[in-house]
């Protein structure tokens, strides 16, 4: 029943069903649904959906589409070719089928898989290599149709090429690249096997598709004994969500993941979950860091089963300390360390088990990373008061309050907080306290013994001070000293310095008796026009022209720099003259004077120095072939005479050996500015030839092409030359023959000479040329007397090769 909208269905009118009391709406929209509607199916439009429609009157629409449902019985294929029949012949002698299309266009080629196939009426099918194609006439052997014989033994074929018949085009028997992409197809059927499916073939090369099927979505799944799915070779199974976020992946080496990549696995087997929180791998399964499993997360019924019977109690051992051999009467529970053998023993029923062993000192481990530089302190003394000009990490004793200050760079403060006073415990012994004793020899004096006052050794700070040595110990008189530290260094010695470098000798820092000068060093001399020669390394040691400063090592002659290893500005330079016997250049060598071999640099290229022999040759090798080419003045060695270049390409092998190929193309200047051809000229030659080749070696190039020498019923054809391949030759009628080819240009002649004694040995005859395509050419042979005859001849081709 209809009905309209109310309170309980808004915004639209429907067709309805009274489900009790209340009345619902009874629609479903599309091809196979049901009822009716007027709604608003986009903002301010509606829409009306119904199963049929009557108008009466005017009936007025603005814009009107139309959809209806297409079908075809059997199958459909997309592939590279495709024709309705509208010939189809037998030849004169029978041997081929001559078909021609309705279509103009030829899409067939030859060496192309043909199929025709219908799913009713005569059921007919045949499934044919094409031999040829020419002036739009398909060539088919009558050998490849299928053919059967009758009561009577007559042989005929069983589904030969009619009219109408619908041809479709599926692979190449050919494996050369003109044919390459004729050997893929889509194929989308509904009748093969009474199971409808759409499929996907590559690489059909032959009339058998058993490994041509790389996708199927559909019935009949491979090796499913005909279930349904989606199959495919070799292939990828990617979902993406509506932003391209790839949600799940399979890959061809049986790797994937799915849900966003928490699930996955690699090619062989091993996956984890959740960022490896559970993994597992040829060793089994595995729970990664972060993931617990606790009793309180188990509900009741898993802790029930995970409960057993309570144990009974367990007995104590008993140590008994460290013994060379076992303790006499000895009672159960007793353990004791061996200090003979190094092991754990327990007594048990009267008899000692070995519980532990010493283990092995493990490998020397990886040393660690370097800590970071501490603090330097310099230590100023006890002192009452604090030092004047303080610098950074000067630190003292003040004497009156017995606490030690750190300069921070700007005010004194405690190195050591007092803590909070504890509660008090019972009194304790005297602490410990740091003692320092002073010396003031210049040479090393031995380590102080004592309360530190005895030869030499006194606790007074004073100017004259040049060692220390300090002890922690509960009183003056009690502990060691230790090693004398100096504590002032030793004058430097005067220099002519850079003011720069003076800075740098007042603050100083000695090592071992000698200078560390940090950050930059200057070592060489200064001329009376100012001038530097020698070499500068450190931070800022070098000002150039322009102001900015530059860190490394620099060696400088008369203020000039002829070395520089800049890591700041990644800047690396010599300049000068340099021996070595061996190195390696990962980056580019710019360089326009200097000798590589017999060559020397000159200008922009090189040049054998003096007439001296030099050759530059390069040779590959691989299996039994050779490429190899050479340039030089030593050859005769090479190549048995004395010649300027070789190039060669040898080998016995299933391919191509090209020793040299020369390429010229664009020009559009004309050699004789009219009528000549254009100036791309690969070779430009003054002087003779001397041109040799095997006898079975190809050969195309302009002037003579080929030769075909052929007996007048064509029983016995020769050839000679691949600048024109003669593919097929066919007498149309007497003394009138086609020769087929694949030039694609009509720049050639023919010349034609005929031989009279094939016929009686007396007469005049003469071969003509009367018509040159670019496929083909005819000619005639006639004889003087008696006309057009069918006698044996001889053709030359002279042109230009094939495109």
């Amino acid at each position: 029943m209809a009905g309209l909208s109310s309170s309980a269905i808004v915004g639209f009118i429907s067709s309805g069903i009274k489900m009790g009391e209340k009345i619902v709406e009874f629609f479903l929209s599309g091809f196979s649904g049901y009822g009716w509607k007027i709604w608003e199916y986009v903002k301010g439009k509606w829409m009306l959906e119904i199963d049929a429609i009557r108008v009466r009157g005017q009936f007025t629409v603005f814009e009107l589409l139309v959809s209806k449902i297409r079908a075809i019985i059997g199958a459909q294929a997309i592939t590279q070719g495709c024709g309705k029949i509208k010939t189809a012949e037998l030849s004169e002698d029978g041997q081929y089928y001559l078909i021609t299309l309705e279509d103009k266009d030829m899409s067939f080629v030859e060496h192309d898989f043909i199929r025709c196939k219908e799913f009713t009426g005569s059921q007919k099918s045949y499934h044919v290599e094409i031999e040829s194609v020419a002036d739009g006439v398909i060539r088919i052997p009558v050998s490849e149709f299928e053919t059967v014989a009758d009561e009577s033994g007559y042989v005929s074929v069983s589904n030969p090429p009619s009219v109408g018949d619908d041809i479709v085009q599926f692979g190449n028997s050919s494996y050369e690249t003109q044919y390459a992409g004729r050997h893929s197809a889509i194929y989308m059927h509904a009748d093969e096997n009474a199971q409808p499916a759409i499929d996907v073939l590559a690489g059909i090369y032959s009339k058998d598709w058993s490994n041509c099927l790389k996708v199927r979505v559909g019935g009949d799944i491979p090796g499913t004994n005909g279930l349904k799915g989606f199959y495919c070779v070799n292939g990828m199974l990617k979902g993406v969500d509506d932003d391209g976020t790839i949600l799940y992946q399979f890959n061809p080496d049986s790797s994937g993941f799915i849900a966003k990549g928490n699930i996955r696995w690699d090619k062989e087997g091993n996956g984890d979950i959740f960022n490896r929180a559970i993994y597992w791998d040829t060793d089994g399964f595995h729970f990664g860091s972060g993931v617990k499993l606790t009793w309180d997360n188990l509900d009741s019924e898993v802790k029930k089963n995970l409960k057993g019977e309570p144990g009974k109690d367990g007995s104590s051992l008993v140590y008994k300390g460290e013994f060379t051999s076992h303790p006499s009467n000895p009672q159960n529970g007793w353990y004791y360390r061996n200090t003979s053998d190094k092991k754990n023993y327990v007594y048990q029923d009267n008899a000692w088990y070995v519980m532990t062993v010493d283990g092995e000192d493990g490998l020397a481990g990886i040393n660690g990373k370097d800590g970071k530089d501490g603090l330097d302190i310099v230590w100023k003394g006890d002192l009452s008061t604090a030092p004047a000009d303080p610098v950074k990490n000067w630190v003292y004793r003040d004497t009156d309050n017995g606490r030690v200050y750190i300069y921070n760079g700007t005010a004194w403060e405690l190195m050591v907080a007092d803590g909070n006073d504890g509660t008090d415990g019972t009194n304790g012994k005297d602490g410990m306290r740091v003692y320092i004793t002073y010396h003031d020899s210049e040479t090393k004096p031995a380590v102080p013994t004592g309360n530190g006052t005895t030869e030499g050794w006194h606790t007074n700070s004073t100017a004259s001070v040049v060692w220390i040595s300090q002890k922690v110990a509960e009183s003056a008189d009690s502990g060691e000293w230790g090693t004398p530290i100096r504590f002032r260094g030793k004058d430097g010695q005067d220099a002519n310095l850079l003011p720069w470098i003076e800075e740098w000798n007042n603050n100083k820092t000695e090592i071992g008796g000698e200078y560390m000068v940090s950050p930059k060093m200057f070592s060489g001399t200064k001329d009376s026009n100012g001038k530097l020669t020698g070499v500068a390394m450190g931070r800022d040691c070098l000002t150039g022209a322009d102001g900015t400063k530059r860190t490394g090592i620099f060696a400088l002659v008369d203020d000039e720099v002829v070395f520089e290893l800049d890591p700041v500005n990644k800047k690396y330079k010599f300049k000068g003259e340099v021996f070595a016997n061996k190195g390696t250049f990962t980056g580019t060598v710019n360089a326009n004077d200097g000798v590589i071999g017999g060559f020397e640099i000159e200008g922009s290229g090189l040049k054998n120095i003096s007439g001296r022999d030099a050759i530059i040759s390069v040779q590959t090798d691989f299996g039994d072939h050779q490429r190899q080419a050479a340039l030089g003045n030593t050859l005769s060695a090479m190549v048995g005479f004395d010649v300027s270049a070789y190039m060669s390409a040898t080998g016995n092998w299933n391919s191509f050996n090209r020793a040299l190929m020369l390429r010229a193309s664009g020009s559009t200047m004309r050699k004789d500015m009219m009528f000549g051809g254009y100036c791309n000229l690969c070779i430009d030659a003054i002087g003779g030839v001397d041109w040799k080749m095997d006898k079975n070696d190809h050969w195309s190039m302009p002037g003579v092409l080929g030769f075909v020498a052929v007996e007048r019923d064509l029983n016995s054809v020769q050839r000679w030359g691949d600048g024109m391949i003669i593919s097929r030759i066919q007498r149309t009628s007497t003394g009138q023959y086609t020769l087929y080819h694949s030039q694609g240009h009509t720049d050639y002649i023919v010349i034609v000479q005929t031989t009279p004694w094939a016929v009686d040995g007396d007469r005049w005859t003469i071969g003509i040329e009367c018509g040159r395509y670019n496929d083909h050419f005819n000619i005639q042979t006639l004889d003087a007397n008696k006309g057009l005859m069918n006698i044996d001849f001889r053709v030359v081709v002279i042109g230009r090769p094939a495109d």
